[in-house]
């Protein structure tokens, strides 16, 4: 087993898709493919059910994946270890955000940054999305958390404008219910069929997108609740009060310890994001920074 080929095995998880998934980690399909099966016949399990629509994970995908996800976050913890401190003493550089910091991203990964990195500042601040674009091409010591709503910019546009990509994420919007509610028999739904529903929005600050926006394309949304409190969402979800909206890959990963609910897929797919962490093309970052970067997305 290589540590790639876990990589591509989560991030075809993601996407439910081997082409994009290989988009978004820069090899072909066919290299998602060898890596997955050569990991199937290793284990003597079946990761994936194929099909001629896409991919899903089978049950022993599903545990191989949450497994992997863990491994591959203990990897990076060590491969931290490896970096020499900052190279200049009262280092300093600027995270710009699109929304507030999450919780998160505060406790967690500023409090490990400086833990290992006690004379580096980081300076939050938050601003439009093409504010951010344009402070990271002028500023080598910057980097920023980018979503563009209308999806004009891709990973190559972004390059071309100066930028190197430092991680990128795709997500989209997923509805979850109980098992109770007649939404919760469809295999996809619409947001039409959405709109008929009481809405609580599970809102990760950090990949803040207006889903209120979004939803009003469609029809008027009757929001209940906007929370990025795991436990309100979940509560209001089992309930039965209301149907959840939120990023995908949150709530799977909040998903683990509430088998009584559904996700459902929703229709048309256009409604899909990516998330980028980027920086100058010639920026200024140690290993040890663009580690830390990583870990915010």
């Amino acid at each position: 087993m290589q540590i790639e080929q876990l990589v591509y095995l989560v991030e075809v998880s993601k996407t439910n898709s081997i082409s994009k998934a290989a988009r978004n980690t820069y090899v072909t399909p066919q290299n998602i493919s060898s890596a997955i099966r050569k990991l199937e016949k290793e284990y003597g399990v079946c990761l994936l059910h194929r099909s001629a629509s896409g991919v899903s994970l089978t049950a022993d995908g599903e545990i191989f994946v949450r497994i992997a996800e863990e491994a591959l976050e203990k990897i990076s913890a060590l491969d931290a270890l490896k970096y020499p401190a900052p190279r200049r003493a009262n280092e300093s550089f600027t995270f710009y955000h699109p929304a507030s910091p999450s919780p998160e991203l505060l406790t967690v990964c500023l409090t490990d940054f400086f833990a290992r990195n006690p004379g580096t500042k980081v300076t939050i601040l938050e601003t439009s999305h093409d504010e951010i674009v344009n402070s990271l091409r002028n500023d080598s010591r910057s980097a920023g958390l980018m979503m563009d709503e209308s999806n004009r910019f891709s990973a190559d546009e972004y390059r071309r404008l100066g930028l190197e990509i430092i991680k990128a994420a795709p997500d989209r919007l997923t509805v979850v219910t109980n098992l109770e509610l007649p939404i919760a028999r469809q295999k996809s739904t619409s947001f039409g069929e959405v709109l008929k529903y009481p809405i609580v929005i599970f809102e990760y600050i950090h990949r803040n997108i207006c889903v209120r926006r979004i939803l009003s394309r469609y029809g008027e949304p009757n929001i209940v609740l906007a929370t990025n409190n795991a436990a309100i969402f979940w509560q209001t979800i089992k309930s039965g009060a209301a149907i959840g909206l939120g990023m995908e890959d949150k709530i799977r990963r909040s998903k683990k310890t509430h088998g009584d609910i559904h996700l459902i897929p929703l229709r048309p797919r256009s409604e899909e994001f990516t998330f980028f962490i980027a920086c100058a093309a010639n920026n200024d970052f140690a290993p040890r920074e663009i580690s830390f970067l990583q870990q915010l997305l």
